[in-house]
């Protein structure tokens, strides 16, 4: 078996991926106050060749925090800050 295929794109559902490769989520722990910055889009964008990135765990709020600079999405909808869907 060659490991051509995994550089075909792929369709599932409604969804089109350039390739099938996915990254699998990974808490990197760059969230400062729970809120993503440079550091996690500079992170992303060097990864942005795989088909599907399947981002790092988050928290709702406070409460859920286990570890330090989490995702927090309760910081996010404060802030309005959320990614836009995507087309």
């Amino acid at each position: 078996m060659t490991t051509e295929v995994l550089f075909r794109p792929f369709t599932v559902g409604g969804l089109t991926l350039p390739n099938r490769i996915v990254m699998a989520p990974m808490t990197r722990a760059m969230a400062a106050e729970g809120v993503p910055g440079a550091a996690q889009a500079d992170y992303y964008r060097k990864r942005a060749g795989v088909g599907l990135i399947l981002t790092e765990g988050t928290v709702i709020d406070r409460p859920g925090l286990c570890f330090p600079n989490r995702l927090r999405v309760g910081v996010a909808l404060s802030r309005d800050i959320l990614v836009p869907r995507l087309p």
